[in-house]
């Protein structure tokens, strides 16, 4: 149940699959009430699950390609980096030296 939750299956379609003591599906507020922890903390620990994935990915010395595709990642998501557009370039341009040196 709790995966389920935290894979962010609606409670509605996890209520088909909870059985109660009848042996049938529970309702929503059956759900709520017994599994509130389970509810509220599912998609915080897969989260950090997958982060801790993902950290490892990154920091692995020998990780090759997915390491630095986990690293962009990562900085996109956490750090706030993002990709800036191609820039045209003009001939009032500040970042361009008007007399470079030969």
């Amino acid at each position: 149940m709790e995966m389920m939750s935290a894979m962010g299956i609606p409670q509605e379609d996890i209520c088909q699959v909870v059985l109660g003591r009848s042996g049938k599906p529970i309702d929503a507020k059956t759900l709520r009430k017994h599994f509130s922890e389970e509810l509220a903390t599912a998609a915080m620990k897969a989260n950090v699950k997958v982060a801790n994935a993902l950290f490892c990915v990154a920091t692995d010395p020998k990780g090759g390609s997915r390491a630095v595709t986990a690293q962009i990642f990562w900085l996109k998501t956490r750090a706030g980096w993002r990709e800036s557009p191609p820039r045209d370039i003009q001939d009032n341009d500040p970042f361009i030296d008007p007399n470079p040196e030969l």
